[in-house]
């Protein structure tokens, strides 16, 4: 056992302490981060502050209505002309921004002419149709007109267990269960390499060889296991570490709304973190199966995309996932190996998940992460002193993997 931790701890130091790690552990989020920044200042360049004019030629705002407004520090002033020829000298000063010509027959034709030197901001249309809104509505009672001014907001309930649903957009703790499962099978895929790059390592130097002779290989696969969980832990916390402080910024100093008050489903994490251990060890398993089987670096570069396709195959049924999270094919998903991951994480986000459910896929995840241990185990066994020799699935079973195993040229003759 103390060898098995020795593994461990070697493989950790020697993976976490690179510049390569550093590298791999900052540049996501900060991608992430520029992503955002991006649509930030993207969506602050579609809005312009300045004021709008119209020309009513049809009468109807001869009483200018005020426009209902949730946010009255992002309201736009709205300005009267008589004629153009003052909204092209309001244009030309830069006083306004466009100018909106309403036509005679409006309520007919619904013809609107834009006067702009610069393409005005997307805000000033919005408001701008809000505006005509309030003053048609404006012989309504102002709660009827507020109401038909900003609409209705649709909200989906579940029957059971009571959770809403705005129909505009997602709130941020209802993604949150899919996005840390999408995180996971992240670094699975990364962590992945490390393992990976290290199997190739040994056989190419031959520390395999030297090392077969002193730890067993059940010792030598869950130490280097244990390694890469204990790699994948480690990005796990620093990334919480920055999305909470993300998170902290977005509500307080930038003050988005769609971060603020988050009400967390620690349930549906929970059940994301207990489907997410045994899928770890499960793919770091046959990682490093595939590692000791498979003769070439190159090869194995073409087989490490496919663990990750596999575990994004429930996006393939996301709609049906989505319509029935507690259907059949959603139930399936969530209990075969590599497929639970996500499809846990997506169904947390709309329903709360049967414990009963939890626990069977968390033992079938289990069993298959025991299976796949006893697998990478075997193919050590068998080509830990095969460099450069591939090793065919069916020397995995039966009896020829015992005798590929038995020293050969035992006598010589002698002439």
């Amino acid at each position: 056992m103390s060898k098995l931790w020795l593994v461990c701890r070697y493989e950790f130091r020697l993976n976490v302490f690179k510049k390569s790690f550093l590298l791999v552990l900052l540049s996501i989020p900060l991608y992430i981060g520029l992503m955002m920044v991006m649509g930030i200042v993207m969506e602050a360049s579609q809005k312009n502050d300045a004021p709008v004019g119209y020309i009513d030629q049809s009468g109807l705002v001869s009483n200018p209505a005020s426009v209902p407004n949730n946010n009255p520090d992002e309201a736009l002033t709205m300005i009267a002309f008589e004629n153009r020829m003052q909204a092209v000298t309001a244009l030309n000063a830069q006083e306004v921004q466009a100018v909106f010509i309403l036509a005679p027959d409006y309520l007919q034709s619904g013809d609107v002419e834009l006067l702009f030197y610069k393409q005005p901001g997307d805000n000033a249309y919005r408001q701008f149709f809000d505006f005509m809104q309030a003053n048609l509505l404006s012989e309504q009672p102002p709660q009827v007109a507020q109401h038909l001014v900003q609409g209705g907001t649709v909200i989906v309930r579940s029957l059971q267990d009571g959770r809403e649903f705005p129909s505009d957009a997602p709130l941020f703790e209802q993604v949150l269960t899919l996005v840390v499962a999408l995180a996971l099978i992240g670094m699975i895929a990364i962590s992945a390499g490390y393992l990976m790059d290290a199997v190739f390592k040994e056989k190419e130097n031959r520390t395999i060889e030297v090392v077969s002779t002193s730890i067993s290989p059940t010792e030598m696969i869950w130490g280097k296991v244990l390694s890469v969980v204990g790699i994948s832990l480690s990005l796990l916390l620093a990334w919480a570490m920055i999305v909470l402080l993300a998170v902290f910024l977005g509500s307080s100093v930038f003050g988005i709304e769609w971060l603020q008050n988050p009400d967390i489903d620690w349930a549906g994490l929970l059940n994301v973190a207990i489907i997410a251990i045994p899928s770890f060890v499960t793919a770091y398993a046959l990682m490093f199966a595939s590692g000791v089987i498979i003769a070439s670096r190159q090869e194995s570069e073409q087989i490490g995309p496919l663990y990750f396709f596999i575990y994004l195959l429930p996006l393939f049924f996301i709609g049906l996932i989505v319509e029935h999270p507690n259907g059949p094919v959603s139930v399936l998903l969530s209990m075969l190996p590599f497929t639970s991951l996500l499809t846990v994480g997506l169904r947390a986000a709309f329903i709360g998940i049967p414990a009963w459910q939890i626990a069977l896929s968390f033992t079938i995840q289990t069993l298959a992460a025991l299976a796949a241990l006893w697998l990478a185990a075997k193919a050590y066994r068998i080509g830990m002193l095969r460099y450069g020799q591939p090793i065919r699935l069916a020397e995995l079973w039966g009896s020829r993997a015992r005798r590929d195993l038995k020293p050969r040229g035992s006598h010589a003759e002698i002439n």
